[in-house]
């Protein structure tokens, strides 16, 4: 399985990247919604780990982009936001 990981943290997208390549599964990582866009419009991933709370493009606009164009892939979305 092939996934991009989004989440504007360094540390939590290693660990979650480290988790799921331990599964054997392909991943990709993004460091903001811009680059997500940039990836998810010229790759193919069967799923989307995106942090909700960005700067920027938010994860909320990437769930959104994947929508408009169709792209078939599962979401999960998190957040460890504080607020």
């Amino acid at each position: 399985m092939k996934i991009l990981i989004i989440d504007d943290d360094a540390f939590m997208r290693s660990v979650i990247t480290k988790a799921l390549r331990s599964a054997n599964h392909e991943t990709e990582e993004s460091p903001d919604g811009t680059d997500a866009i940039n990836k998810l419009a010229n790759n193919v991933y069967d799923v989307v780990i995106t942090d909700i709370v960005m700067p920027g493009i938010s994860g909320i606009s990437v769930g959104e982009y994947i929508k408009e164009n169709n792209i078939p892939l599962g979401i999960l979305a998190i957040s460890a936001h504080g607020g």
